[in-house]
C-alpha cells in the first residue's frame, strides 16, 4: 500500500504537474512541468481532443522527469457540484452514506446513475453534523480516465479544484475564513474555508475571456490584439484613464462585487469573519489587478503562494509565475504520502477497482453498510498482518519518550515534595480562591473598585469622590446600507450563448446573427463571431423583441440563417435560465433611509484618545468609554427613490468623554494592591495590567459619573 503521486492540473487553455518528494522531513519540488493547450482541446472542462490531450501527457512527462506513474487529479469546478448537508448527529457512520445520498437528491440536478459522488464529515455537534457531499458528471470523469490511462499514468484520486488550491494556498493555518478567488480564463471560482473546511464555493462567468472581450469590443480591436493589451497593459492605466484600463474596469468592478457578496454571506451564515483574500489563477497576472482589488475591499488581499514551506530549485522554478501551479501543488500535496492518498474526497471512491484502496479508511468515511461488506476491517488488519517495520520502530521511539518523560515527572515531584515553601494562592478577577499545585514564581490578583467622579464645583466635592470634568465633542459617523428596492430596467435582454460547431469547417458569423428558440423566440448576435471547427464558442446575444422574453429554460436553439442541413451541425445552446426582459436593479426606499437612522441612533460608547488628546490637562487621563453619546442630524448620501445598491447615512455624534487624573487612581489602586499582598511583598514588585472600565451610571443633578474599574495585578 506504499505509494506516493504526483500532481496534474488539466484546464482548458494548459496542463501543469508538480512532484513533491519529502526528504528529511522537508517537502521538495522534485519534478514540474508545463504546457499551454490549443484552443478547444479542452473547453469547459470537456476533452474535445482526446488524442492531442495525450501527447501533450507524454511531453510533459518525459520532460518533467517524474518518479512515478501515480497521479491526483482535478475535476473541472465547472463540472461538480458541491454542497453542505446539516444531518441528525444521531445517524451513525454506517449509515450516512445513505442519508447524504437521499438529501442529496433534491439539491443536486443530476442522477445518480450519471455521477460520481463521495462525501466527508466537516464537524460533529451534539444535535448535528455537517457533512461535504461532492458529485461530478462520470461521462466528464471516464474521459478524463481513458486519457490518462492510455497516457501510461495511474490515476489514484480525482478531486475538486477548490479542495486542491486550499492545501496549496491556506494549508492548516486557518480558523476564520480565508476566501480564495481563482481567476481563470473561463470562470473565477470563489470558495471559502475556514477551520472546519470549505464552507461555501461558486462559479461565476466573469474571467480572462470576458476582459479580452470586453477590451475587443469597446475599443473595436480583434480579440488577438485585445489578449495582448490585456497582457501588456490590464489595469495599469487607469488613473490617467487609458483606452484598456478604462475598457476593463467595469467588468472588473463585477468581480469585486462578487467577492463583496461572497464575503457577506459567509460572515451573515457562519458568524466568523473573513479576514483574507487570496487570488489566484493564471488571469489574477493580470497587470494591475492585485492592486486594483486590494483597494476595492477592505479584507486582506494577498497574491496566493503555493511554494509556502516547500523547497525547490530557484534556478529553474519561476517563483514569480507560481500562482499557475497553484492547484497542481495542492494535488502533489495530497500524493506525497500514502496517507493523504487515502484521506479526503475522492470521486473514484464508489468504483469497485478502488475498494481495496479505500478499505483502510476511518470508518465514517466509507459511504455505506454495502461498501463495508467484504472489507478487511481496522481490527482484522491488526490480527492479520504485522505492523509495518516503520510503524514498529516510532512506537518504540514513543515509548522511550514517554519513559523519560515519566522519569522527569517523578523526579520533580520528589523534589517539591521536600521543598518546605508553601504553595502560591491565585485570586481571578471574581474574588475565587485556587491554588496551583507546583511551585510558582507568579502572583496574579483580580483589583476592583467603584469610583466616584465629581464634575461640578470641586469645592463641594463629596466625601470619597475624586476630581473629573467632561469634554465634549461632536463628530461625524458615516456607515453604509443596503438598499432594499427592486425594480426591473429598461434595458434589453442579453444572455450568453455558446455557439457549437461539429462541423469540419470554421463558421464565420456576422453580428445581428438570429438563433431561434423552439418557443418561437428570436436573440440576436451582438458582435462578429467565429464558431471554430469540431468545438464551440461563448458569445453575447440581445432579445430581438425584449417584450416577448418571460423565462427561457436552458434548451438548443437554431441558426436560421444557416442551411437546413448545417443546423444540424452548428447550432446555439444555453446553459442558464434567460430571465425577462430587462434587469433586475436596486433603489432606495424610505424605509431604508427610516432604518439607516435608527441604526445610527446606536454608536460605539468607545471613545478615541486622538479626538480628545488636545483638550486634556497635564496628569490627565481619558475613561475610554463616552459617559453619554448621541446622534442626531442624519445626512444621506442618496435620495429616496435613487438607484443604487448601498447608500451612505452620516450622522452628527456628540459625545461627553471623561478627564481624571491620572494619579488619583494610580494611587487608589495601589493602596488596595497593599492591602491584597503579604507583608514581606512590595508594591513595586507588581505591575497594573488589563484595565477594564464599565460606566455604572451618570448623576446629572449631583454631578456624579459612578466607574467600575478594573486591572490585573503581575509580579514576577
Amino acid at each position: 500500500m506504499s505509494k506516493h503521486a504526483f500532481g496534474l492540473d488539466i484546464s482548458d487553455s494548459s496542463i501543469e504537474a508538480v512532484e513533491i518528494k519529502k526528504k528529511f522531513g522537508k517537502l521538495n519540488i522534485s519534478a514540474y512541468g508545463r504546457i499551454e493547450l490549443e484552443p478547444g482541446v479542452v473547453a469547459n472542462g470537456k476533452i474535445n481532443n482526446k488524442d492531442i490531450l495525450i501527447e501533450h501527457l507524454g511531453k510533459i512527462e518525459k520532460s518533467g522527469q517524474f518518479s512515478t506513474k501515480n497521479c491526483v487529479i482535478s475535476v473541472p469546478e465547472s463540472k461538480t457540484f458541491i454542497h453542505i448537508f446539516n444531518l441528525p448527529s444521531v445517524i451513525s457512520f454506517q449509515n450516512i452514506g445513505e442519508s447524504v445520498q437521499y438529501a442529496a437528491e433534491e439539491q443536486i440536478p443530476l442522477s445518480f446513475d450519471k455521477a460520481y459522488h463521495d462525501y466527508q464529515i466537516l464537524a460533529k455537534e451534539e444535535d448535528h453534523q455537517e457533512v461535504l457531499y461532492i458529485a461530478s458528471f462520470k461521462d466528464i470523469v471516464d474521459d478524463y480516465r481513458e486519457v490518462l490511462t492510455r497516457a501510461g499514468l495511474n490515476p489514484l484520486v480525482f478531486e475538486t479544484e477548490s479542495l486542491s488550491l486550499a492545501r496549496s494556498l491556506v494549508r492548516d493555518d486557518v480558523f476564520e475564513g480565508v476566501l480564495i478567488v481563482d481567476i481563470g480564463v473561463r470562470t473565477t471560482i470563489l470558495t471559502i474555508f475556514d477551520h472546519r473546511g470549505i464552507r461555501f464555493s461558486e462559479n461565476v462567468g466573469l474571467a480572462g475571456e470576458k476582459f479580452t472581450q470586453k477590451i475587443s469590443r469597446s475599443l473595436k480591436i480583434s480579440t488577438e490584439d485585445a489578449e495582448n493589451a490585456k497582457i501588456e497593459i490590464g489595469l495599469t492605466q487607469l488613473t490617467s484613464k487609458g483606452k484598456v484600463s478604462v475598457a476593463l474596469e467595469p467588468v472588473v468592478k463585477k468581480v469585486v462585487k462578487e467577492i463583496e457578496k461572497t464575503i457577506d454571506y459567509y460572515q451573515k451564515k457562519t458568524g466568523f469573519v473573513v479576514n483574507k483574500v487570496v487570488l489566484c489563477g493564471g488571469s489574477s497576472l493580470m497587470p494591475g489587478l492585485f492592486e486594483y482589488i486590494k483597494q476595492a475591499i477592505v479584507t486582506r488581499v494577498e497574491m496566493g503562494n503555493p511554494l509556502q514551506e516547500l523547497r525547490f530549485n530557484k534556478k529553474i522554478f519561476q517563483a514569480d509565475q507560481s500562482v499557475l501551479y497553484a492547484t497542481s501543488v495542492g494535488l502533489a500535496l495530497r500524493g506525497a504520502d500514502n496517507e493523504s492518498l487515502q484521506q479526503g474526497i475522492n470521486l473514484l471512491s464508489n468504483e469497485k477497482e478502488h475498494k481495496k484502496f479505500k478499505s483502510i479508511k476511518e470508518p465514517h468515511q466509507k459511504h455505506d453498510k454495502e461498501k463495508n461488506e467484504g472489507e478487511i476491517t481496522p481490527k482484522q488488519q491488526k490480527v492479520k498482518s504485522p505492523k509495518p517495520k516503520s510503524e514498529r520502530k516510532r512506537l518504540f521511539i514513543l515509548l522511550a519518550v514517554f519513559g523519560v518523560l515519566l522519569l522527569a515527572f517523578a523526579g520533580i515531584f520528589l523534589l517539591q515534595r521536600d521543598r518546605e515553601e508553601p504553595l502560591i494562592s491565585f485570586v481571578d478577577t471574581e474574588g475565587m480562591e485556587f491554588s496551583d499545585t507546583t511551585q510558582a514564581e507568579t502572583t496574579y490578583l483580580g483589583l476592583q473598585s467603584e469610583v466616584l467622579f465629581y464634575i461640578k464645583d470641586q469645592d463641594r466635592k463629596p466625601d470619597g469622590a475624586y476630581n473629573g470634568r467632561l469634554i465634549e465633542k461632536t463628530n461625524e459617523k458615516t456607515s453604509e446600507f443596503t438598499a432594499t428596492g427592486t425594480k426591473m430596467s429598461d434595458q434589453a435582454s442579453t444572455a450568453t450563448m455558446t455557439i457549437i460547431n461539429n462541423y469540419s469547417t470554421n463558421q464565420p458569423l456576422i453580428a445581428t446573427t438570429r438563433f431561434l428558440s423552439g418557443q418561437g423566440i428570436l436573440f440576436r448576435l451582438s458582435d462578429y463571431t467565429v464558431a471554430p471547427a469540431g468545438s464551440s464558442v461563448d458569445a453575447e446575444v440581445y432579445a430581438d423583441d425584449p417584450d416577448q422574453v418571460k423565462e427561457i429554460a436552458p434548451s438548443k436553439w437554431t441558426i436560421p440563417g444557416l442551411s437546413q442541413s448545417l443546423q444540424e451541425y452548428i447550432y446555439g445552446q444555453t446553459s442558464a435560465t434567460i430571465s425577462g426582459s430587462g434587469q433586475e436593479i436596486s433603489y432606495i426606499l424610505e424605509t431604508d433611509i427610516k432604518a439607516a437612522e435608527k441604526s445610527s441612533e446606536e454608536p460605539s460608547s468607545d471613545v478615541s484618545l486622538s479626538d480628545f488628546s488636545g483638550d486634556l490637562l497635564e496628569g490627565e487621563a481619558l475613561l475610554p468609554k463616552a459617559v453619554t453619546i448621541e446622534a442626531t442630524e442624519y445626512t444621506p448620501s442618496l435620495a429616496i427613490g435613487a438607484e443604487a445598491e448601498a447608500f451612505n447615512m452620516t450622522a452628527q455624534v456628540n459625545v461627553q468623554a471623561l478627564a481624571y487624573m491620572d494619579s488619583d487612581i494610580a494611587q487608589l489602586f495601589n493602596g488596595i494592591l497593599r492591602d491584597r499582598v503579604s507583608s514581606n511583598a512590595s508594591i513595586s514588585d507588581y505591575k497594573l495590567q488589563d484595565w477594564a472600565y464599565t460606566i455604572k451610571g451618570y448623576d446629572t443633578e449631583n454631578g456624579i459619573v459612578t466607574v467600575l474599574i478594573s486591572c490585573t495585578a503581575v509580579a514576577d
